[in-house]
């Protein structure tokens, strides 16, 4: 059988993902990130329960993230200068 090598673009939560699942599977992967060093931007990440049905069925990971999430009723998100997005 022939070798497989993917390149994945950016080193965010769904490339880092991406390379785990890859891996489960005797896949090689290398992760190309733009950034030399981790970001200091906050951000926030809200994974929908069929996101969450996928990456339990790909990389077993539910387990190991539930306890870290929350459900809410109401979000707001701002910019990094403080205007309101939404």
């Amino acid at each position: 059988m022939e070798s497989q090598h993917i390149l994945i673009n950016g080193a965010g939560p769904a490339g880092l993902s991406l390379a785990i699942a890859l891996a489960k599977r005797s896949i090689r992967s290398t992760v190309f990130e733009i950034r030399s060093t981790p970001t200091t931007m906050g951000g926030a990440i809200n994974l929908a329960p069929n996101a969450l049905r996928v990456l339990d069925q790909t990389i077993g990971i539910y387990d190991q993230i539930r306890h870290l999430g929350f459900e809410y009723e109401y979000i707001e998100f701002y910019s990094d200068d403080g205007w309101r997005l939404g």
